[in-house]
C-alpha cells in the first residue's frame, strides 16, 4: 500500500492537470473521436524544414529536408522524410554573364 503524503497528492493533481488541459486541448481542435482509415486521412502541411540531424543522413552529401502533415479530421500527424542526393546535370548559373571565367574571347 501507498503511503499518502502531501508530496503523493500534489504529483498526482499535476498528472490530472496535465490530462484536463490534453481534455480540453482536444475538445476545442474539433478532431473526431476515431481516427480515420489511413487512406481516408486529409493530410494538411504543418511544418517544412531543413534535417539538422546529420546522423540520420544516409551519405554525407545529402540534403535532407521534413514535411509534418496533420488530418484535418482526426488530429494525426505525421512526417516525411526527402534526401536530395547531390545535383543533377542541370545546374545554372545565373551570373555567368558577371564572371570574368565566362567571357567570350
Amino acid at each position: 500500500m501507498t503511503r499518502i503524503t502531501a508530496e503523493n497528492i500534489r504529483a498526482r493533481m499535476e498528472e490530472l492537470q496535465e490530462q484536463m488541459l490534453l481534455l480540453e486541448k482536444f475538445n476545442v481542435s474539433g478532431f473526431a473521436d476515431s481516427i480515420c482509415f489511413h487512406e481516408h486521412h486529409s493530410w494538411k502541411m504543418k511544418d517544412f524544414g531543413h534535417q539538422e540531424d546529420p546522423e540520420l543522413w544516409a551519405i554525407p552529401d545529402d540534403i535532407v529536408w521534413f514535411a509534418d502533415f496533420e488530418c484535418s479530421v482526426c488530429g494525426v500527424r505525421t512526417r516525411r522524410h526527402y534526401a536530395v542526393q547531390g545535383h543533377d546535370d542541370s545546374v545554372e548559373d545565373p551570373w555567368a554573364a558577371l564572371r570574368p571565367e565566362q567571357e567570350e574571347e
